[in-house]
Protein backbone atom coordinates (compact mmCIF):
# COMPACT_ATOMS: atom_id res chain seq x y z
CA UNK A 1 0.00 0.00 0.00
CA UNK A 2 1.39 3.75 -0.52
CA UNK A 3 2.02 5.85 1.55
CA UNK A 4 -0.78 8.47 0.17
CA UNK A 5 -3.40 5.50 0.75
CA UNK A 6 -1.64 4.86 4.21
CA UNK A 7 -1.85 7.33 5.80
CA UNK A 8 -6.14 8.68 5.15
CA UNK A 9 -6.78 4.94 6.82
CA UNK A 10 -4.83 4.96 9.58
CA UNK A 11 -6.35 8.38 10.67
CA UNK A 12 -9.64 7.11 10.00
CA UNK A 13 -8.56 3.98 12.65
CA UNK A 14 -7.61 6.73 14.95
CA UNK A 15 -10.37 8.59 14.78
CA UNK A 16 -12.62 5.01 15.05
CA UNK A 17 -10.27 4.30 18.64
CA UNK A 18 -10.45 7.47 20.20
CA UNK A 19 -13.99 8.05 19.17
CA UNK A 20 -14.28 4.16 21.25
CA UNK A 21 -12.40 5.81 23.90
CA UNK A 22 -13.99 8.88 24.40
CA UNK A 23 -17.55 6.98 24.30
CA UNK A 24 -16.03 4.84 27.65
CA UNK A 25 -14.10 7.41 29.08
CA UNK A 26 -17.74 9.27 29.12
CA UNK A 27 -19.20 6.42 31.30
CA UNK A 28 -17.18 6.93 34.59
CA UNK A 29 -18.44 9.23 37.24
CA UNK A 30 -15.72 12.15 38.31
CA UNK A 31 -14.23 10.79 41.65
CA UNK A 32 -13.10 13.71 44.01
CA UNK A 33 -9.70 13.75 44.94
CA UNK A 34 -8.89 11.95 41.34
CA UNK A 35 -7.06 13.61 38.49
CA UNK A 36 -8.43 11.26 36.40
CA UNK A 37 -12.07 9.28 35.80
CA UNK A 38 -10.45 6.54 34.29
CA UNK A 39 -7.48 4.92 32.45
CA UNK A 40 -9.48 5.79 28.93
CA UNK A 41 -9.28 9.66 30.35
CA UNK A 42 -6.20 9.53 31.25
CA UNK A 43 -5.25 8.67 28.09
CA UNK A 44 -6.87 10.28 26.34
CA UNK A 45 -5.12 13.63 27.66
CA UNK A 46 -1.83 12.17 28.02
CA UNK A 47 -1.75 9.49 25.52
CA UNK A 48 0.64 8.95 22.24
CA UNK A 49 0.13 7.61 18.50
CA UNK A 50 2.15 5.25 17.64
CA UNK A 51 2.93 3.93 14.04
CA UNK A 52 1.34 0.20 13.09
CA UNK A 53 4.10 -1.77 11.72
CA UNK A 54 5.28 -5.75 11.00
CA UNK A 55 7.28 -7.58 13.59
CA UNK A 56 10.73 -7.72 11.82
CA UNK A 57 12.23 -10.76 10.13
CA UNK A 58 13.27 -13.35 13.13
CA UNK A 59 12.00 -11.30 15.87
CA UNK A 60 9.85 -14.06 17.76
CA UNK A 61 6.33 -13.53 19.11
CA UNK A 62 4.71 -14.62 22.39
CA UNK A 63 1.67 -16.21 23.17
CA UNK A 64 -2.10 -15.06 22.70
CA UNK A 65 -2.55 -12.74 25.58
CA UNK A 66 0.58 -12.62 27.28
CA UNK A 67 0.80 -8.78 25.55
CA UNK A 68 2.61 -7.28 28.98
CA UNK A 69 4.89 -10.03 29.53
CA UNK A 70 5.83 -10.37 25.61
CA UNK A 71 6.25 -6.61 25.43
CA UNK A 72 8.25 -6.45 28.46
CA UNK A 73 10.74 -8.91 27.76
CA UNK A 74 10.65 -8.04 23.71
CA UNK A 75 12.07 -4.12 24.94
CA UNK A 76 14.40 -5.93 27.21
CA UNK A 77 16.09 -7.86 24.54
CA UNK A 78 15.89 -5.47 22.13
CA UNK A 79 16.49 -2.29 23.74
CA UNK A 80 13.05 -0.81 23.18
CA UNK A 81 9.96 1.47 25.02
CA UNK A 82 7.60 -0.63 26.53
CA UNK A 83 4.28 1.46 25.91
CA UNK A 84 0.32 0.56 27.33
CA UNK A 85 -2.43 1.55 26.17
CA UNK A 86 -5.76 0.44 23.78
CA UNK A 87 -5.17 -0.80 20.28
CA UNK A 88 -7.73 -1.57 17.85
CA UNK A 89 -7.79 -4.83 16.47
CA UNK A 90 -7.88 -6.11 13.24
CA UNK A 91 -11.28 -7.27 13.77
CA UNK A 92 -11.94 -3.94 14.56
CA UNK A 93 -12.56 -4.60 18.47
CA UNK A 94 -9.85 -1.59 20.39
CA UNK A 95 -8.53 -3.86 23.65
CA UNK A 96 -6.11 -3.11 26.18
CA UNK A 97 -2.90 -3.80 24.71
CA UNK A 98 0.59 -3.72 25.57
CA UNK A 99 3.80 -3.06 22.92
CA UNK A 100 7.15 -1.43 22.00
CA UNK A 101 8.08 1.34 20.23
CA UNK A 102 11.01 1.82 17.98
CA UNK A 103 12.79 5.90 18.62
CA UNK A 104 10.57 6.90 15.86
CA UNK A 105 7.62 5.79 17.03
CA UNK A 106 7.01 2.49 14.80
CA UNK A 107 5.30 0.01 16.84
CA UNK A 108 7.26 -3.47 17.67
CA UNK A 109 4.06 -5.41 18.36
CA UNK A 110 5.82 -8.92 19.73
CA UNK A 111 1.63 -10.29 20.76
CA UNK A 112 0.11 -9.41 17.68
CA UNK A 113 2.86 -9.17 14.61
CA UNK A 114 1.70 -6.89 12.57
CA UNK A 115 -2.08 -7.03 12.79
CA UNK A 116 -2.96 -4.04 14.89
CA UNK A 117 -4.63 -1.24 13.03
CA UNK A 118 -4.20 1.56 15.24
CA UNK A 119 -2.11 2.59 18.86
CA UNK A 120 -2.69 4.89 21.42
CA UNK A 121 -0.69 4.48 24.85
CA UNK A 122 1.82 5.87 27.35
CA UNK A 123 5.62 5.35 26.17
CA UNK A 124 7.62 4.56 30.12
CA UNK A 125 10.74 5.13 30.67
CA UNK A 126 13.28 2.24 32.13
CA UNK A 127 13.34 3.97 35.24
CA UNK A 128 9.85 4.18 36.05
CA UNK A 129 9.52 0.62 34.92
CA UNK A 130 12.08 -0.35 37.33
CA UNK A 131 10.53 2.09 40.41
CA UNK A 132 7.04 0.34 39.33
CA UNK A 133 9.04 -2.78 39.50
CA UNK A 134 10.30 -2.61 43.07
CA UNK A 135 6.96 -0.77 44.39
CA UNK A 136 4.28 -3.09 42.81
CA UNK A 137 6.20 -6.29 41.22
CA UNK A 138 5.76 -7.44 37.32
CA UNK A 139 2.18 -5.93 36.67
CA UNK A 140 0.90 -3.97 34.08
CA UNK A 141 1.40 -0.11 34.30
CA UNK A 142 -1.88 1.19 33.69
CA UNK A 143 -4.56 -1.56 33.95
CA UNK A 144 -3.23 -3.21 37.65
CA UNK A 145 -4.21 0.08 39.39
CA UNK A 146 -5.83 -1.20 42.03
CA UNK A 147 -2.58 -2.86 43.10
CA UNK A 148 -0.99 1.07 43.98
CA UNK A 149 -3.63 2.49 45.42
CA UNK A 150 -5.05 3.96 41.84
CA UNK A 151 -2.07 6.58 42.12
CA UNK A 152 -1.84 7.55 38.36
CA UNK A 153 -5.85 8.39 37.82
CA UNK A 154 -5.17 10.10 41.17
CA UNK A 155 -2.07 11.93 40.91
CA UNK A 156 -1.15 11.65 36.74
CA UNK A 157 1.83 10.92 35.36
CA UNK A 158 5.26 11.95 36.74
CA UNK A 159 7.49 14.05 34.34
CA UNK A 160 10.00 10.66 34.17
CA UNK A 161 7.57 8.65 33.93
CA UNK A 162 7.07 9.13 30.42
CA UNK A 163 9.26 8.64 27.22
CA UNK A 164 10.11 11.16 24.43
CA UNK A 165 8.47 9.44 21.89
CA UNK A 166 5.31 9.21 19.88
CA UNK A 167 2.86 11.82 18.66
CA UNK A 168 0.97 13.01 21.28
CA UNK A 169 -2.94 13.58 20.91
CA UNK A 170 -3.76 16.83 21.36
CA UNK A 171 -7.24 17.42 23.24
CA UNK A 172 -8.05 20.95 21.58
CA UNK A 173 -8.33 18.91 18.51
CA UNK A 174 -11.39 17.31 20.56
CA UNK A 175 -12.36 20.04 22.57
CA UNK A 176 -15.55 20.30 20.08
CA UNK A 177 -16.75 16.97 21.32
CA UNK A 178 -17.81 16.38 24.45
CA UNK A 179 -15.37 17.42 27.51
CA UNK A 180 -13.62 14.32 29.14
CA UNK A 181 -14.57 13.77 32.76
CA UNK A 182 -11.96 14.72 35.11
CA UNK A 183 -9.20 15.16 33.48
CA UNK A 184 -6.42 17.41 35.01
CA UNK A 185 -4.18 19.93 33.17
CA UNK A 186 -2.17 20.74 36.20
CA UNK A 187 1.70 20.76 35.19
CA UNK A 188 4.16 18.44 37.15
CA UNK A 189 6.29 21.55 38.32
CA UNK A 190 3.24 23.28 39.80
CA UNK A 191 1.75 19.86 41.24
CA UNK A 192 2.12 21.21 44.90
CA UNK A 193 0.94 24.39 44.25
CA UNK A 194 -2.10 23.02 41.92
CA UNK A 195 -3.16 20.60 44.27
CA UNK A 196 -3.68 23.66 47.07
CA UNK A 197 -5.57 25.14 44.43
CA UNK A 198 -7.66 22.10 43.11
CA UNK A 199 -8.22 21.55 46.56
CA UNK A 200 -7.57 17.98 45.01
CA UNK A 201 -4.04 15.67 44.73
CA UNK A 202 -1.28 16.85 42.84
CA UNK A 203 -1.58 15.60 39.39
CA UNK A 204 1.35 13.14 36.99
CA UNK A 205 2.72 10.86 39.84
CA UNK A 206 3.19 7.08 39.83
CA UNK A 207 2.00 4.15 37.78
CA UNK A 208 1.64 0.58 37.79
CA UNK A 209 3.03 -2.08 35.70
Amino acid sequence: MTVEKAMPELRQRQTELTALLRERASIYPDVPGRCYSSIEALLLEQGRWFTPADLPDGAERGPERRCYANASLHSEVHGLIYVEGFALAASRLHTAHAWCTRPDGTVEDPTWGGDGLAYLGIPFTPTYLLEHEADAGAYAVLFDQHRTGWQLLTRGLPEHALAPVGLPLRLASLARQRPIKASCRCSSSSATKSSVRHGRSACRTRRTR
